[in-house]
This record gives structure tokens, sequence and C-alpha cells, in this order.
């Protein structure tokens, strides 16, 4: 697993959507805006089983992820890394993920209703690579 650098912890301490990009079977990437958490140098997303990004990622589990800042002074990380699925049918991180940005209550309520539709999943996320930039 690789270190992100302190001077970037901030950026992704704090609710910005990310875009997470997965490899097509036609071999074009599929980019897809998400919500995450980052914790212990691994990446959270939560999301259904039917999506295209879980089928892209159980065929082949090479992933980026693009975080950055909208406003000057610009910065961001793009992750390079690996992506596993596993089982979220109790929404313990689906809750976390979305209490994250959208508060507790908002949070609640989202998760409720994302978790009446079957076949929730965690993507980890695992670092192999990092890039970052810094335009300030």
């Amino acid at each position: 697993m690789t270190a992100i650098d302190p001077a970037f912890e901030s950026l992704l301490a704090e609710p910005h959507v990310a875009v997470l990009a997965t490899n097509r079977r036609s071999g074009y990437p599929l980019l897809t805006p998400i919500w995450y958490l980052y914790e212990d140098g691994r990446f959270y997303v939560t999301t259904n089983r039917r999506t295209a990004k879980a089928h892209n990622i159980l065929r082949d589990p090479k992933v980026s992820l693009c975080i950055d800042s909208k406003q000057l002074p610009y910065k961001g990380v793009v992750v390079d890394g690996t992506a596993e699925l596993r089982d979220d049918s109790d929404g313990a991180w689906t809750l976390r993920v979305f209490t994250r940005y959208l508060g507790p209550e908002g949070g609640r309520e989202y998760h409720d209703r994302m978790m009446a539709l079957p076949g929730r999943v965690l993507v980890i996320i695992t670092p192999a690579r990092l890039h970052t930039w810094d335009f300030s």
C-alpha cells in the first residue's frame, strides 16, 4: 500500500465528489462520480452489485480514482489501485459514507432508501501508485 503525503490528507478529509475509473470490457474507461471515505490508507465506496462499475471491478480490479479541489489553490490526488467488492448488506459502510456527505439525518434517510434495494456492496480501493498536484 502506498502512503499519501500528509499535505494531502486534509484534501481527502473533505467531502469532495471523486471520479472513479473502471475498465469496460471494450477497453474504454467508465468514469463515475462517487462519494468516498478515506481511512487507514484505503478508499471506501458503496454501490449496488448490479452497477456497471461493480461488474467492471469483478472482471478487472484495476481502478483509478481522482479527487481534486474545485477552487484555488487547486490540489488533487490521482490514485491507481486495486478494488475489491465486499458485501455491505447490513449497510454499516453505506451509512458511514452517506453521513459524511449528507449529515446524520440526511445520511440515514438516503441510506434507508438505498438499502431497500438488494445487493449493496462495499468497494475497497487499495492504492498502488499516487500522483498529486498543488497549484498554490
